[in-house]
C-alpha cells in the first residue's frame, strides 16, 4: 500500500445535531382507562396496539477528527474507491492498523 494523499480536514470546528426519534410500546391493561388511549400525555395511539411518543436528542459533534490520508491499495480499481481507500488519521496510539510503530518511506538518489 502506498500513502498517495492526505486531506486535512476542518480541525477544531464542531456541529450540533439534533435528531428526532419516534418510539412505541405494546399497549397495556392500565392504558384501556384513559380516553386518548395511552396512559401518558406525551403518547398518542397508533393503531390498535401501541402507544407512540417522540423523544428529540440534540448532541454536539467533533469534526476535528475527519483528517485522512488518501491510500492506495494493490488490488486492482475493483476494490475500494476506484483502487483507493481512506485511512484515519490518528495522531496518538498505534494508529490506524499499527500505521504510527514502524513506517517506511522510500527516498530518492540523484543520478
Amino acid at each position: 500500500m502506498v500513502i498517495t494523499g492526505y486531506v486535512p480536514g476542518n480541525e477544531g470546528t464542531s456541529e450540533v445535531v439534533t435528531k428526532t426519534e419516534t418510539w412505541c410500546r405494546y399497549r397495556q391493561w392500565y392504558d384501556y382507562y384513559y380516553s386518548s388511549g395511552c396512559r401518558w400525555s406525551d403518547e398518542t395511539m397508533y393503531g390498535n396496539y401501541y402507544c407512540c411518543w417522540e423523544e428529540t436528542t440534540t448532541e454536539t459533534i467533533s469534526t476535528s477528527g475527519d483528517a485522512y490520508f488518501i491510500v492506495q491499495n494493490s488490488w486492482g480499481t475493483q476494490w475500494g474507491e476506484d483502487g483507493y481507500f481512506r485511512l484515519a488519521l490518528e495522531k496518538s496510539g498505534s494508529g490506524p492498523c499499527g500505521m504510527n510503530l514502524d513506517g517506511a518511506w522510500v527516498t530518492g538518489r540523484a543520478i
